[in-house]
């Protein structure tokens, strides 16, 4: 959201040299399959981090959220379970998953 609001205040050249990788991928499944690719063990560590309570499956497919249109998660063959770990997330059914609620 940051980034993108950047994209809105900044001229281009600023914009390019302040986020040379969002600029070299312009376009959002660019960015999906850049995130897929090269963050999601990132995030989910980060995840981790932040509520240590819950399972690293389940840091795994929160991390996966909002990459299911990207290359690499048609490739992964547990999406049914990330995809169910992610429903619980947006729905607030976070004790299927003993995920704890946000402030």
């Amino acid at each position: 959201a940051y980034i993108f609001y950047q994209r809105q205040d900044l001229d281009t050249a600023t914009f390019a040299a302040k986020f040379p990788i969002y600029w070299q991928y312009r376009g959002n499944q660019p960015h999906h399959n850049e995130m897929a690719n090269n963050f999601v063990l990132l995030m989910q560590k980060l995840i981790k981090q932040m509520n240590p309570n819950i399972s690293d499956e389940v840091a795994r497919g929160l991390a996966w959220g909002g990459l299911q249109k990207t290359t690499a998660w048609k490739n992964l063959s547990d999406t049914a379970t990330i995809n169910n770990i992610n429903v619980a997330g947006q729905t607030g059914d976070t004790t299927i998953y003993k995920m704890k609620k946000c402030n």
